[in-house]
């Protein structure tokens, strides 16, 4: 048994017990369950748990105000835990806290970047960002198999933004410059040519 001598404020939510052999971090919730005051005794087994669960809420608090700043997929806001040497039973007791009080919701997150990237990216493109983001295959499939664009007319829009200030224009010597860079923003081959067509008739018809 240990005598608590002393329990200060830490953070926010959490606070510092401190023993005549021991200290560790609790949060505001199990301080009030377990009773725990100045002068309380408490088992050795009691406080390796409390130890224990002290670890995993701090986890859940720094998982919380990453979640604050922005949004992130479950996969991108484990790797960022990881890198603060958070263990993976406290990280995934986070992320399932998180999701069960639907403060991550990644299916929102990923319609949400559909949103802003659709008016100027290619659909592959895309998919790309949204797997390199952390978001699952299953809800990546899903966001992007009934959205409609007209990757022809976006592929010319890049065009216009990337090549249109471009003075003197050999169209023969730039198509293959072109058609790489498309390519390059997830363009297929048809919709990239057809953009290249529209681009240099239209080039044509100005100079």
């Amino acid at each position: 048994m240990q005598e608590i001598i002393e329990i200060k404020r830490y953070k926010r939510g959490i606070y510092q017990v401190i023993t005549r052999a021991d200290a560790f971090l609790v949060s505001e919730n199990l301080l009030a369950e377990k009773h725990l005051y100045k002068g309380a005794t408490i088992a050795d087994e009691l406080i390796n748990e409390l130890k224990a669960e002290g670890a995993a809420e701090i986890c859940y608090q720094k998982a919380l105000e990453l979640m604050a700043r922005r949004d992130h997929f479950c996969a991108e806001l484990k790797l960022k835990l990881l890198l603060r040497k958070y263990t993976s039973e406290q990280i995934d007791y986070a992320i399932r806290r998180l999701v069960d009080e639907k403060i991550i919701n990644e299916l929102y997150f990923a319609e949400r970047l559909v949103a802003e990237k659709q008016e100027e990216q290619s659909k592959l493109k895309i998919k790309k960002y949204l797997l390199n983001k952390g978001c699952p295959q299953d809800i990546t499939e899903q966001v992007l198999v009934n959205l409609e664009l007209d990757e022809k007319m976006k592929a010319y829009n890049a065009l216009v933004k990337k090549f249109g200030k471009t003075g003197e224009f050999d169209y023969q010597k730039q198509r293959v410059k072109i058609l790489r860079y498309l390519a390059g923003q997830g363009y297929g081959y048809s919709d990239a040519n057809a953009a290249y067509q529209e681009f240099v008739n239209r080039k044509k018809d100005n100079d």
